[in-house]
């Protein structure tokens, strides 16, 4: 999946489980929705990329749970840090689905304690390569797919207390 579904479960979250509108506890589902994705970044350094598959080190239980560890400091009472642990953990469930097209194909949900790669596959994913691929019509397909499947039901559904939440002055003010 790409960044969209990821944030919006990630915001979905924070909108379900949080009675105070505070930007910190917005920031920390946001990244427990996102962490995983984090080697992305990392492997656009050419010795980081051939050193270590995408969805290696940072798609497993072990890691989703310690970067929603980690973030536990920005969230109050243990309902919202369960919730955020599940957000973390949303991630790998949501790429479980991709149809994974690089080696190797899925992703070691078990590491360290066990090396066997997991995936599903079904939903398309999103090609890399060339500007004409990342550009490319199956792409944006993936993209409407994500918007309409995550950012749609999640604006029908909340749109209105999202807007609540970020417009409040509790969500500006530093807690």
């Amino acid at each position: 999946m790409t960044p969209i579904a990821h944030t919006m479960v990630g915001l979905g979250g924070w909108i379900g489980f949080s009675k105070r509108p505070g930007i910190k506890e917005m920031v920390a589902f946001v990244l427990a929705a996102n962490l995983p994705d984090g080697d992305f970044l990392l492997r656009l350094i050419p010795a980081v990329r051939r050193a270590m598959p995408h969805q290696y080190f940072t798609h497993n239980l072990l890691f989703a749970l310690l970067s929603a560890v980690i973030l536990f400091g920005l969230v109050r009472g243990i309902r919202l840090r369960l919730a955020l642990a599940g957000v973390a953990l949303s991630h790998l469930a949501l790429d479980l689905v991709v149809t994974d097209t690089a080696a190797p194909i899925g992703f070691p949900l078990l590491w360290p304690f066990s090396e066997r790669l997991f995936h599903v596959g079904g939903f398309p994913s999103l090609r890399r390569g060339d500007p004409a691929v990342v550009f490319s019509r199956g792409n944006l397909v993936v993209v409407i797919l994500e918007l309409l499947l995550f950012a749609l039901p999640l604006w029908l559904l909340a749109g209105r207390r999202l807007a609540k939440m970020i417009g409040s002055e509790g969500f500006r003010r530093k807690k």
